[in-house]
Parts: structure tokens; sequence; C-alpha cells
């Protein structure tokens, strides 16, 4: 690598690097104050593992026989392994409890946790727990 190339590569770094906490604090920043607590007992219809987060379709039947359908989006793949859920932890069609707060501003649902059918909870959520529980 060339002096001035080198010098200009470690310019932008010098300049990137304090930025980046930055960048990820406006990518999740959501003000859980004005979230509204959600709770509801449906089926996944989709499943998505490939972003930076792994979101979920849940379809919920709901008290007048309306089938509504919610956007629910977890933490990252990463963070979900390290938590122990997996890929195949979740199928479609699988019949689950969302428990999380939904942003009414664009629908999408930030779920604590999970109940199965089998009343496992699983923590998919990508908020940490002292941060949810601050709004409750």
């Amino acid at each position: 690598m060339s002096q001035p190339l080198r010098r200009r590569t470690s310019l932008v770094l010098l300049i990137a690097i304090p930025l980046l906490p930055l960048a990820a604090r406006s990518h999740h920043d959501v003000d859980l104050s004005k979230t509204l607590p959600f709770t509801r007992t449906g089926t996944i219809t989709r499943i998505s593992w490939d972003g930076p987060h792994v979101m979920y379709q849940v379809e919920v039947t709901d008290e007048v026989q309306e089938v509504q359908s919610w956007k629910v989006l977890g933490a990252s793949p990463r963070i979900l392994r390290g938590r122990g859920v997996e890929k195949s932890t979740f199928r479609i069609g699988d019949k689950i409890t969302v428990v999380g707060r939904l942003d009414p501003l664009n629908a999408i649902v930030s779920p604590d946790y999970f109940i199965s059918t089998k009343n496992q909870r699983y923590d998919v959520g990508f908020y940490p727990k002292q941060m949810r529980s601050s709004v409750r």
C-alpha cells in the first residue's frame, strides 16, 4: 500500500470508528416509552433469518374473528443462537404467544419473549431486560 493511500485509509478509519456506536444506536433507537404493551397468541406464517434481525410474521385472530398479521422483529441470529434459539426452534405453523411492545408508528412488534404451546419461554427480544422493565 502506498504512503498516501495508507494515510487516507488511516484518516477514514480515524473518523469512522468513533461514529460506529452512533450508527448502531440510530438503527436500534426506539423510544420504548412510546410503545404499547403487546401480548397476542397466533400462528407463525413466515420466518426470516436472512437479515440483521430475525423477523417473524404472526397471524392472530382477534375478538371479532378478524385475522391480523403482525411483523415481529427479534434479536440477531447470533444473539438468538447464544440464547439457545436456533432456526429450527420455531417453524411455520407453530402456535406461539408473543409478549413484547408494539411500535404504533411502524406497526412492528419488539418481542420480549415467546411462549410455546408447551409453555416454554424463549427470550427472543432485541432489547436487554433492564431496558424493557424500565418502561413497564
